[in-house]
Formats: structure tokens, C-alpha cells, sequence
């Protein structure tokens, strides 16, 4: 039986070696331009951007055994995330407001793989809005648990997807692996949270993360 040692192994591996044919793919382009006018030649390179996009999130999913829940400052995480954001959407025409509880009570949390989960959740409120508009960010306080809420006004969800909105490999992103959703789920899930939504049809869409207090 494989262990989470020898799947990372193996992924790392498999990124190698797309690394290794888009270098070599690229390099065959520049030699030889008119390779882009092949009848197959974008198809394949867009195949291969989408198999190295699929792996990379794959080995990014980790298994309730790896996960290691400490006490966490749930300000301090939504706040560096918050950096991080501006950060990256300086130049660009999509912007994150918050409103984020002061004090929020300490959670049991993997900070690394809740942060990948909150991300991926924010890059698809974005990508709903094709990377135009404004996304918000609330946290507060709800019982003895923690709602983190990501709203975006990207349209809603297609009611096709509804059903299967959380299931891999379901997507209505071109060039999407239908990856994003279902391991924010997985890790949610392992830090004993819930991950819910509502759509507003012809409006937008509300994630809602759900994680309960340290020790209550």
C-alpha cells in the first residue's frame, strides 16, 4: 500500500517530467515558429497546461492522517491572506473588502491547508467575475463556531452544476480541473468544519466556511 510519502513522491516525479516536455515543447516552438500552425500543436500544449494544473493541485491534497490541528489565530491567517491578495491584484482590476471580527476565539487549525482551502475558494469568486469586480471577506463569530464568508457577484451557480458542484473533475471553467472546490471540501471537512453555499441566480454566490471554536 502506498503512504502520503510515496503518493508526494510520485507527484513530484510526474511534475518533473511536464516540466521537462513544456520546456522541451517550448523550445521546439521558438527553433521552429511554424510548429504553431500545426493543426494539433495548441491543442497539445493547452492538454499539457491542463494536465500540469490537475497534478499540482492533486499534490496539494492531503490526507486526514497528515493533518496536524493546533491552536490558531484565526485574525492573524485571514489577515496575512488579506496581504497576500493585495499583493497580487495590484495591477489588476479585482479588489477584496473584509470585515473581519476583532478577537475572533482560537480554532484547531492546519494553518497551511486552511489557507489553501480559503485561497482556492477566493481565486474562484474571482475567476467568476473574470478577474473584474469586487469579492468580500467576512468573519465573525456565529454560536460556538466560526463563519468565514466569501461572496462574490460572478452570476451564480449554473443550475446544471448544482448537483454536482462539489464532485471532482465537474467544472464550467474552460481549461478548469474541476479540482478547486472539492479539495477546499476535503480540507474543511478534516478540520471537523462544514462548507456551504447559496446562489443568487443572476446575482452571485456565498461560500460559507463553518469552524468550530477551540475547545468548545
Amino acid at each position: 500500500m502506498l503512504t502520503n510519502e510515496d503518493y508526494a513522491k510520485a507527484f513530484h516525479e510526474i511534475k518533473n517530467s511536464i516540466t521537462i516536455i513544456n520546456s522541451s515543447l517550448q523550445l521546439l516552438e521558438k527553433q521552429h515558429p511554424e510548429l504553431s500552425a500545426y493543426e494539433y500543436w495548441t491543442e497539445s500544449r493547452d492538454t499539457l497546461d491542463y494536465l500540469r494544473q490537475m497534478v499540482q493541485e492533486l499534490s496539494q491534497v492531503n490526507f486526514a492522517s497528515d493533518f496536524v490541528l493546533q491552536p490558531t489565530n484565526l485574525n492573524l491567517l485571514l489577515n496575512n491572506i488579506l496581504a497576500s491578495i493585495r499583493s497580487l491584484n495590484d495591477n489588476n482590476g479585482c479588489e477584496c473588502k473584509s470585515n473581519i471580527e476583532e478577537n475572533l476565539p482560537m480554532i484547531g487549525a492546519d494553518s497551511m491547508r486552511l489557507n489553501q482551502a480559503i485561497m482556492n475558494l477566493i481565486k474562484n469568486a474571482f475567476e467568476s467575475m473574470n478577474m473584474q469586480g469586487t469579492i468580500h471577506l467576512n468573519a465573525y463569530q456565529k454560536n460556538h463556531s466560526i463563519s468565514i464568508d466569501i461572496i462574490d457577484f460572478g452570476g451564480g451557480i449554473p443550475s446544471d452544476l448544482i448537483e454536482t458542484l462539489f464532485s471532482p473533475f465537474v467544472t464550467s471553467k474552460p481549461g478548469g480541473t474541476g479540482l478547486g472546490l472539492s479539495i477546499s471540501q476535503q480540507i474543511i471537512e478534516n478540520h471537523h468544519g462544514t462548507l456551504n453555499y447559496v446562489s443568487r441566480p443572476g446575482d452571485g454566490c456565498t461560500f460559507t466556511i463553518i469552524l468550530p471554536i477551540l475547545n468548545c
